[in-house]
């Protein structure tokens, strides 16, 4: 059963007690490695160098520890940005078919002959055009301006008639 032992330490070693609290060290670990090593005769008052040695692998064991920690969190996040791209690409490839498949009367007539249609037919173009990307919108479950900017880029030559959000 572990018992309590007050000790007084110098003040300058303070900034080393403070630095290796902080960088996860345990001061109580660090004393009962030192007092073992004394009293199992592994560590002398003259045995500075072994004592350095025993600190420095401690911190060795907590920077790799915290090291793999993070390696951890950095494949973890990778594969999320990974699925997270993919995702978008899937929905940017659907709504791209799906805006084609909505105005192929225009890949048909090409932008100048559906242009015609509609004036022919009295429609405004951009009230066709909005109709037409919020039907897409709902059905996709995308916000309307992200349809009509994926149609600004698939149809760059109906940007005055591509209606504003």
């Amino acid at each position: 059963m572990p018992f309590n032992v007050s000790i007084s330490v110098a003040d300058e070693l303070k900034p080393h007690f403070d630095k290796y609290k902080i960088n996860g060290g345990s001061i109580s670990g660090l004393t009962n490695a030192l007092y073992r090593g004394f009293f199992e005769g592994k560590i002398t008052p003259d045995s500075g160098i072994e004592i350095r040695i025993t600190y420095l692998e401690q911190q060795v064991d907590t920077y790799m520890t915290q090291a793999k920690v993070i390696r951890e969190e950095l494949q973890t996040l990778r594969h999320q940005l990974t699925q997270e791209l993919a995702a978008k690409d899937d929905r940017l490839e659907r709504v791209k078919s799906t805006i084609h498949a909505k105005v192929d009367d225009l890949d048909e007539l090409g932008v100048e002959g559906w242009l015609q249609d509609m004036r022919e037919l009295g429609s405004p173009p951009a009230v066709i055009i909005r109709n037409r990307l919020t039907d897409l919108a709902s059905q996709q479950g995308v916000p309307l301006s992200y349809a009509i900017s994926i149609m600004r880029k698939e149809y760059p030559d109906l940007e005055r008639h591509i209606p504003e959000v």
